[in-house]
């Protein structure tokens, strides 16, 4: 006896999308000017770079590498500012 398998329309739409792993763009809260902290969003949305490119320029060493609190990479605002001549 054959088996017929219907899939329902809500089934397929509750799937959710693959993620890549890579951080969107964040806009800082915080200026270049200020003392603060920027994290890995933010620096993309300073620079208009995409996370691959970043990661290669870390990678290149042409991007200073992050410093670390626990597991939250960061980089402090006067570096990002003299790393992307602002």
């Amino acid at each position: 006896m054959p088996v017929t398998i219907i899939k329902s329309a809500d089934h397929a739409k509750s799937k959710a999308a693959k993620r890549t792993g890579h951080t969107k763009a964040k806009l800082p809260l915080i200026p270049l000017d200020m003392p603060g902290r920027y994290s890995m969003g933010n620096v993309l949305a300073v620079s208009g770079w995409s996370h691959s490119k970043l990661s290669q320029r870390i990678r290149e060493k042409k991007f200073p590498t992050p410093l670390k609190d626990g597991h939250i990479n960061f980089w402090p605002t006067d570096v990002v500012k003299t790393a992307l001549g602002l």
